[in-house]
């Protein structure tokens, strides 16, 4: 199984939901999530489902390949 930088991914959910100057509170509600949960995805602390995880893309009006580029990290 890949190992995936979430971290990477919480900072660009996080820039992209600043860019469109909402809340995490605003976009959880607009995902149906808790805004903690919002803030567990962009701090890297818990990956979010693959339902969620297009909710959020469709909500930031950003694609799933410019959150994803270069997240996956090589196994040593």
């Amino acid at each position: 199984m890949a190992n995936i930088n979430l971290r990477r991914i919480g900072r660009r959910l996080k820039k992209a939901r600043e860019a469109k100057h909402l809340t995490q509170e605003e976009v959880a509600e607009l995902v149906d999530k808790s805004a903690a949960h919002i803030g567990l995805i962009e701090r890297g602390e818990r990956a979010p489902s693959l339902a969620t995880f297009m909710d959020m893309t469709s909500v930031l009006e950003v694609t799933a390949d410019a959150i994803l580029c270069d997240v996956l990290l090589e196994k040593n």
